[in-house]
């Protein structure tokens, strides 16, 4: 509302019709004006987490008969962004789909997600300086039926969950957490990874999807932030020159030439 209604709805505030109860909701609370906001009992409603999805779907799918993994149940609440809605729209889908008993599989085909697996390899890539393995690792996720612009999205969210990690000492929290194996598997892909070259991926695939909209083609995207991110020296950025200078410093980059012999010199 405009500040002129506030004004003007004010009075009604003040002395409320008989029987009368005004319920306010906004996702801008700033911009209700102060004189408004003294007259309301004030209360700030949050997304829930991962876990209280799982367990309100754990809840509604035992009420209904279905059998749900601990693994498929994961994947489905984190996938509902905070959706309580989403959640069990998405059960629904998955009974309709796979009948009483759900896998993970059902949940990763009625989500259009990728398989995991599919993001660790590209990941591993990464780390292994490999640009024909990062090929490779998105051909298989093509080959696979998985839209590139979908895939671009999901390796950008495993690459900020284990940036996350990285910065949390290795430790998963539970708001990433899936199953122990998984855990596992992404700290120590955390942990193969400079903090540099995660920062650099994250651009990189942000970069992709800003292609995207100005039409460019998604398969093309995919492949090229891949191959940037394997090969530092591809991207001419700032950001993947200190990337490079990182490995340097860490010892995991390749020599530098010698001068002489050839007719190179090292650079400086």
């Amino acid at each position: 509302l405009s500040p002129a209604a506030w004004n003007a709805f004010l009075k009604t505030l003040e002395e409320p019709p008989p029987n009368t109860v005004f319920v306010l909701a906004t996702t801008e609370p700033q911009k209700v004006l102060p004189t408004v906001v003294d007259r309301c009992h004030r209360f700030d409603f949050r997304r829930p987490t991962a876990e209280q999805i799982a367990t309100v779907v754990a809840r509604s799918a035992s009420s209904e008969g279905i059998t749900i993994g601990p693994e498929a149940l994961a994947v489905l609440a984190r996938h509902a962004s905070g959706s309580f809605r989403d959640a069990l729209g998405t059960l629904e889908q998955l009974q309709t789909y796979a009948g009483s008993e759900i896998a993970l599989g059902d949940v990763l085909a009625v989500l259009g997600i990728s398989d995991v697996e599919l993001l660790f390899e590209a990941l591993d890539a990464v780390a292994a300086a490999d640009p024909r393995r990062a090929l490779a690792a998105a051909a298989n996720a093509l080959e696979g039926g998985h839209d590139p612009a979908a895939f671009i999205r999901e390796l950008e969210t495993h690459t900020r969950e284990l940036l996350v990690v990285q910065m949390q000492g290795g430790e998963v929290s539970p708001e990433l957490s899936i199953t122990p194996e998984r855990d596992e598997r992404l700290a120590a892909q955390a942990g193969s990874l400079s903090s540099g070259a995660l920062v650099r991926t994250l651009d990189l695939l942000a970069a992709a999807l800003a292609h995207l909209r100005a039409g460019a083609d998604a398969r093309t995207q995919l492949e090229v932030a891949l191959v940037k991110a394997a090969r530092a020296d591809l991207d001419p950025s700032l950001t993947a020159l200190a990337s490079r200078i990182e490995q340097l410093e860490q010892g995991a980059g390749a020599p530098l030439p010698r001068a002489g012999g050839d007719g190179e010199s090292a650079p400086t």
